[in-house]
Parts: structure tokens; C-alpha cells; sequence
């Protein structure tokens, strides 16, 4: 029931035919010295910190054409993130974080770019997989580094693979700045998956848990 179970479960499941993924589990005491160049993505969930060793060989990798996904929990130190990992926007992570929300009702995720191609498949005309319905307690809050606001990230055209015409938006956009991919539907439409270049890489962040401490997400085949 706990992170890695979740997402070794949805990268790999068992079955009859092969996911295409093959997925290695790394002891948070053993990431400062594993070798990263032979895996395609990095997943860190509710990582309480991560030294600078590690954060210098994570960046590495990165830059090099490695992908790193964060999902963040109540274990995860965000003055240490963003000390260690954001640097003022000069780090891997895609935004600030700020502090743990629980809004008082549950929100749901909306898809901000649904042609971006990691939620192509989930951002159908009418939600027809069902993603929008279902319901999460608990998020961190994030500011998205060169982010002014929600509307100047609203969608555009994407090809896929980041590429996105900004003309004429409200914000200026370089390689360094992150792009809301989704949102949560509070008041303040917070910022739920961000995205940012690095190097020949690409950082992702989900504000929220890989598991079921803070919503439901897993129980659904969105997951």
C-alpha cells in the first residue's frame, strides 16, 4: 500500500503481456550511489531529502537526456527542496514549494495541455476515462518557476515533445521556464503536474503523493 507498491503495479503488472517497462526499486540510502545512465526515468516519491551527491548525479543524468519525476507526501522536506533541488530556479525542480494544502471540500484534476504526449490519452473531449471525478484531500502547493500566473500557462499548440508557439503570451517563456501540465479545480486552480526542461532532459513534478495518503487516484485505471 505504499508508493513503490503503487507504481511498480502501474509502470509493470502482471499479466500475460509485458508493460515494456522494467522497473528497479532503489533504497532511498542507496540512491547516492547507484548508477543512473541505464534507466530512461527517475522516480523519486516522497523522498524525505536528497544529499547533494545525489542531487549532482540526479542533474547529470538529466541533462544528459534522462528524465526525473517527483511525487512529493508528508515525508517530503520542502525547505530542503528547495534549497537543494529548486536553487531560486537554477535546480531540477520545476517549482517552489510552498506548504501542504487540504482544502476543506475535495478537488479534482483538470488537464491544462491535453496534447502534451505523456496526457494525450487522458484529456479527451468529456473526460471520457473518468480522470476529472476522481477526488484528492491533500496537495503541497508550487510555484512554477516563471510562471506569472495560471492564465499565462494556459494551453497552446504542442507537438508533443514540449515544443509550444507562446507568441503573444503573457509571460516570457526560455528554455528554464516550467509549464503547467494540470490542475487542481480550487479557487486558486494550483499548479498539479509542472513540467520544465534541463539540459537534453526533462524534470516532472506531481504535487501530490503516489499513493493513497492525500487522494484516491490509485483505486482508478487513470493511475
Amino acid at each position: 500500500s505504499d508508493e513503490v507498491a503503487f507504481l511498480s503495479t502501474a509502470l509493470s503488472p502482471e499479466g500475460e503481456l509485458f508493460s515494456g517497462n522494467e522497473v528497479t526499486v532503489v533504497e532511498e540510502s542507496e540512491f547516492e550511489t547507484t548508477n543512473l545512465s541505464s534507466f530512461h526515468v527517475v522516480i523519486l516519491a516522497n523522498v524525505y531529502r536528497v544529499s547533494d551527491a545525489a542531487v549532482e548525479g540526479l542533474e547529470r543524468y538529466v541533462r544528459e537526456g534522462g528524465g526525473a519525476l517527483f511525487f512529493l507526501g508528508d515525508q517530503v522536506d520542502a525547505d530542503a527542496y528547495n534549497t537543494s533541488l529548486f536553487r531560486d530556479g537554477a535546480g531540477l525542480l520545476p517549482g517552489m514549494l510552498t506548504e501542504i494544502r487540504r482544502p476543506t471540500d475535495p478537488v479534482h484534476l483538470t488537464v491544462s495541455d491535453r496534447l502534451h504526449s505523456a496526457l494525450r490519452g487522458l484529456a479527451g473531449d468529456g473526460d471520457p476515462l473518468g480522470l476529472g471525478q476522481v477526488p484528492f484531500l491533500e496537495f503541497m502547493g508550487c510555484k512554477p518557476f516563471g510562471v506569472e500566473s495560471v492564465e499565462a500557462n494556459s494551453p497552446s499548440p504542442s507537438d508533443g515533445n514540449g515544443a509550444q508557439d507562446r507568441a503573444g503570451g503573457a509571460a516570457a517563456v526560455t528554455s528554464r521556464t516550467a509549464r503547467i501540465l494540470a490542475q487542481f479545480d480550487d479557487a486558486d486552480r494550483s499548479a498539479a503536474i509542472v513540467e520544465r526542461p534541463l539540459g537534453s532532459g526533462r524534470v516532472l513534478l506531481v504535487t501530490t503523493t503516489a499513493d493513497k495518503e492525500w487522494h484516491l487516484w490509485p483505486d482508478h485505471p487513470t493511475f
